[in-house]
């Protein structure tokens, strides 16, 4: 085997950990967190009943759909 494919499986083998996974959504979890918190007043990210106009929700759908990406 050749080294280029070691380091490269042993890359995929490092960013590929159930640890490295669950922090990753930790850490989106406090993003979304924290955009609740600042303009929701800690309510779900929503449309309905928001007194943001369309371009501000479609903002942050878009923020949100990154994150959860």
């Amino acid at each position: 085997m050749q080294m280029k494919a070691v380091f490269r499986r042993a890359q995929q083998w490092l960013t590929k950990t159930p640890e490295r996974a669950l922090d990753q959504a930790y850490e989106a979890a406090l993003m979304i967190q924290t955009l609740e918190a600042q303009y929701f007043g800690g309510n779900p990210i929503s449309s309905s009943g928001s007194d943001y106009s369309q371009s501000a929700q479609n903002y942050f759908q878009g923020e949100l759909k990154n994150i959860l990406t």
